[in-house]
Parts: structure tokens; sequence; C-alpha cells
């Protein structure tokens, strides 16, 4: 017995079935374009269309064709605007003249001989403000390490100026002890400064 093929109806049943998005897809498809079809054949305006010039070339209006409609109040100055043959202008407004825009100096020109490009240079930047922090970290924990050893005995007023006992010394805002300078007294606190780092002192007893 002879099998017999397939006719092209069962084919696109199975394809259809077997990839039902692409199907759909093609269908949408395929209702667009008879629409398109049927907006150009049966609903086109067949009325010739006088085409206007082309090649950048702006046509010029004769001011004698533009009617003149009763003048009054602000529309008089308006219709004189109009009907006024401005020059075209010669200017590029897309040119930029770098002599307006001042140079920095303390850097290097840009070039394309440049090995190091804008990610690069970014790169580093970011590298040595991590740096820096992690060097600032380090001299704010040894300053407060220092600070610590400091010994804060007592406050108090005297003649109206604040003073402070520290390691048996008395002190006043504005002194130095132990490389740290006093900046300011309070009851049972003080503040101390070194390297633009500040800390605070407490009274302990």
């Amino acid at each position: 017995m002879i099998a017999q093929d397939p006719g092209w109806s069962d084919t696109m049943f199975r394809q259809v079935k077997a990839e039902p998005k692409k199907a759909a897809a093609l269908l949408l498809l395929m209702a667009v374009l008879v629409a398109m079809w049927i907006k150009i054949f049966v609903f086109a305006d067949p009325r010739p269309v006088a085409a206007g010039p082309l090649g950048g070339v702006s046509p010029r209006v004769d001011p004698s064709h533009i009617p003149n409609p009763p003048r009054s109040g602000s529309n008089h100055s308006l219709l004189d605007w109009i009907k006024k043959d401005f020059p075209g202008t010669k200017r590029n407004l897309f040119a930029i003249k770098l002599d307006y825009f001042p140079v920095d100096g303390s850097r290097p020109m840009f070039s394309g001989d440049d090995t190091d490009g804008f990610w690069d240079q970014l790169a580093k930047s970011l590298a040595a403000k991590a740096d820096q922090e992690k060097t600032r970290g380090i001299l704010r924990d040894n300053v407060r390490t220092q600070a610590s050893r400091l010994d804060l005995q007592s406050t108090g007023m005297f003649g109206g100026t604040p003073k402070a006992m520290v390691n048996g010394t008395i002190v006043q805002e504005g002194d130095t002890i132990d490389d740290f300078k006093v900046i300011k007294i309070e009851s049972k606190r003080i503040v101390v400064e070194k390297e633009e780092i500040q800390v605070e002192v407490i009274f302990k007893h």
C-alpha cells in the first residue's frame, strides 16, 4: 500500500499547532498588510497633489499675494513683520568656538595616543581617594589611642575662665598638652585636637 503525501493544509496545520506564537504573529502581520492594501487602493484620493520645490531651496512668498485683512491693534505690526524679506543667516549653529572656553593648564591635553583613557583615569582617581581615606582612618585611630592617655582630673571656672587639670597640669582653652591642643572645656569633659582631628576626653573619676 502506497502512503499518500500529506497535503499543504495538513502540513500548515501541524506547523501552526507546533508553533502557535509564530503563527499568531504571522496572522497579525497579514491582517495589517491587508488593511494597508485596502486603505491604499480603496480609500486613496485620486486627485493630483501639487509638489513644492525641493533641494533645500526655501520658497519665497510674494508679499503682494498676502491678503490684507482689516488692521487693528497688534496685528498691524505682525503683518508688517511677516511681509519683510529677512536675509538668511551665514553662521553655523552647530560650530563650537573653543576660544570661548578656558583651558586648564594644570592638566595635560587629551590626545589619541594616550594609553590611559577616561576610565583608567577614573579608576586611578578612585583608588587614590580610597588610599587617602584609609590613611586618614589609620591616623584617626592613632590620635584616639594617644588621647586615651590623657587623664582629665577636674574642670572648673577660675576667674571667669574655664580651666581643667589634665595629667596633673592646669590648662585652659588654647593651651597644648602632650601635643594636643585644648579646644573646649566643659563640665566633666574637654575637647582636644591633633592633626585636625578632634577627640573628646571625659572625666572618669
